[in-house]
């Protein structure tokens, strides 16, 4: 499916072939079918302070930090960017109605993809827009040996989430997971 862009961006950057590294997982929705519980928490919350967010809108924020959805909405309601005690509060709340749902399942297959990953030699990498202690606290007990947190790029590392790609571009972090040099990034989106 995939076979053409790979062949054209291998001949654009004059490579004869890929060697992968590492292999980049979300944690929402690919490791742990959490998202109808991330959306009914956000479209609760955000009613509650009377912003607009349905929970269809708040799957298009998926990878995105809190702080940046909780923006997003305010900026399209008042025009202004909500003050940093408003977002640490409308987050915790958040996080405190994503808590009353029942634990999330592990995503069917997921074990099975990171065992054959593992296998290959390739390291497994993190990268999530969530913050929150409790999912990344999951991981250990659903997914043993699977990730180290030097091989992980969550909320506490991005700025505007884990799907922009200024959160590719900390070429120390991406170093540090790598064990090499610096990557030239400069190619990564053309």
């Amino acid at each position: 499916m995939f076979e053409n862009s790979i062949a054209r961006y291998l001949e654009k950057h004059g490579y004869s072939n890929i060697q992968l590294k590492a292999v980049l997982f979300d944690m929402d929705g690919v490791l742990f079918n959490s998202m109808p519980y991330h959306a009914d928490a956000w479209h609760k919350v955000m009613e509650r302070h009377g912003l607009h967010l349905s929970r269809e809108e708040a799957y298009m924020h998926e990878g995105r930090t809190g702080a940046s959805t909780i923006n997003i909405v305010y900026q399209r309601q008042y025009g202004k960017d909500a003050t940093p005690e408003m977002i640490e509060s409308i987050y915790a709340e958040k996080s405190a109605e994503f808590s009353t749902h029942p634990e999330p399942e592990r995503m069917p297959g997921a074990w099975e993809v990171l065992q054959k990953v593992k296998a290959a030699g390739l390291i497994p990498v993190l990268v999530t827009g969530s913050g929150q202690h409790s999912l990344l606290n999951r991981l250990v007990h659903n997914f043993p040996g699977m990730f180290q947190r030097d091989h992980m790029v969550t909320a506490f590392d991005v700025k505007y989430g884990t799907f922009h790609p200024a959160s590719f571009h900390n070429k120390d972090l991406l170093s540090h997971i790598l064990k090499k040099q610096p990557p030239d990034l400069r190619n990564w989106y053309d």
